[in-house]
């Protein structure tokens, strides 16, 4: 817009009226996707993976965070500069939302995968039950934070897992 402006083929309003029409829509869903989704799901892959491999681990999710990031900023910038209005049909190619709510998920259950590998490691110190109950509460606190499930019904949910995991482990173990 700012090159047509120069050449004489837009008013000097253009610019900004067409940043001020998109800030808002693609704030919500870049915001969306970066620091609700993808942030949190490498999060909780970088926080198993340090229990699992160590450091490396850590390091890894922070290069995929920023590969990722720096790859659409770059792809949609260089894709604004070719096409003009047009990048937005390809922002909403992308399907950022959609991708979103399955990142969230994965990161939930990636939190249920790391309380469980860091209970393992604890021992007994963190109860027999604690892999049903970090799964449960992990996947279902997300479900019920999304109005999916009720907290009563979590809250059963997790008190059935904790027990039946705690009795089975007693029988894996010898412990009746």
């Amino acid at each position: 817009h700012e090159e047509l402006v120069a050449r004489g083929e837009e008013p000097d309003s253009a610019p900004g009226s067409f940043k001020a029409t998109l800030q808002g829509p693609l704030a919500a869903v870049g915001d969306g996707f970066f620091w609700t989704a993808l942030r949190p799901f490498l999060g909780a892959a970088a926080a198993l993976g340090v229990l699992l491999a160590g450091w490396k681990a850590l390091v890894a999710a922070v290069l995929a965070y920023n590969a990722v990031h720096l790859w659409i900023r770059f792809r949609l910038l260089r894709l604004g500069y070719e096409r003009g209005d047009a990048v937005v049909a390809e922002i909403r190619r992308l399907a950022l939302p959609d991708l979103a709510g399955r990142l969230r998920l994965g990161a939930a259950a990636l939190c249920g995968l790391a309380a469980a590998a860091l209970a393992a490691r604890g021992g007994a110190a963190f109860g027999p039950g604690a892999l049903g109950l970090a799964a449960v509460a992990t996947v279902g606190g997300y479900r019920a934070l999304a109005g999916r499930v009720s907290p009563l019904a979590l809250a059963y949910a997790a008190l059935l897992a904790g027990a039946g995991t705690g009795l089975l482990w007693g029988h894996w173990h010898g412990s009746f």
